[in-house]
Order: C-alpha cells, then sequence, then structure tokens
C-alpha cells in the first residue's frame, strides 16, 4: 500500500472514531433527558385508571378485565422508546 493510501486510510478510521466518540456522547445525553423527565416506574394506578389510558383498544380492555380479576392496581413502566 502506497503512503497515500496509507495515509488516507488512517485519516478516515480517525475520522469514523470521532464520528462514533460524537454519536455515543449524545446518545448518553439524550438517555440522561429521558431519566430525568421521566419516571421508570409510574405511581400505582388502578385498573379503572388503566383502562382509560386505552380507552380506544377494545382488545387491550379485555385484557385489563381479565388483570382486574387478580389484582387491584398496577405500576407501568417506561418504554425502552421502540415503537412498532
Amino acid at each position: 500500500m502506497s503512503d497515500d493510501h496509507e495515509k488516507l486510510d488512517n485519516a478516515v478510521e480517525r475520522i469514523n472514531h470521532e464520528t462514533f466518540r460524537k454519536t455515543q456522547a449524545q446518545l448518553e445525553t439524550i438517555a440522561f433527558e429521558i431519566r430525568q423527565e421521566q419516571p421508570l416506574a409510574s405511581p400505582i394506578k388502578s385498573m379503572e385508571e388503566l383502562r382509560k389510558s386505552y380507552v380506544t383498544d377494545s382488545n387491550f380492555d379485555k385484557g385489563v378485565s381479565i388483570l382486574a380479576n387478580e389484582y387491584n392496581s398496577v405500576r407501568t413502566i417506561r418504554g425502552d422508546g421502540n415503537v412498532c
């Protein structure tokens, strides 16, 4: 490999490393902000409160009814941000 190619490869490697470092720092900042603004677990909610949160989803309502047979309340958790 010629010196020019080696210099170019080294420059590209440095740029890639710096881009990766900046991206990681940005992701850490975003994660920190989310942790500050959104609690990991909610306060205790009654099943009726949970049902009201999903009033437009009849399948979810059926699930809440089943859970209500066993449990009086729930805590929801912060999602991971991946919505499909």
